[in-house]
């Protein structure tokens, strides 16, 4: 139930944006589907990572925190969070390019 209501909120978001952009420049309907797809697969796996892991990865990602801010943050030692990092982009590289 909360992978169909996060699946429908990230197509809520992307139909949004295109609602904006003008008509000349939307992308066609395969590249918005190939995008929403994109977007399950990275949401499918964020949710695989163990939450720390998670939450450290999208402090560096999304927030622009480094890794002194986010030990900080998380309460955990620097090299906890360079593993925690580590593990993510692992595990975004193996759906990338072992699928």
């Amino acid at each position: 139930m909360i992978d169909h209501w996060r699946r429908r909120e990230l197509e809520r978001t992307w139909l949004e944006i295109l609602s904006i952009l003008p008509e000349e420049e939307a992308p066609s309907p395969e590249t918005q589907l190939l995008f929403l797809e994109t977007l399950n697969t990275i949401d499918r796996v964020l949710d695989s990572l163990k939450p720390s892991i998670r939450q450290a990865f999208l402090l560096a990602q999304l927030e622009g925190f480094t890794c002194p801010q986010i030990a900080k943050k998380l309460d955990v030692s620097l090299a906890t969070v360079k593993r925690y990092i580590a593990k993510a982009l692992r595990r975004c590289y193996e759906c990338r390019y072992e699928a």
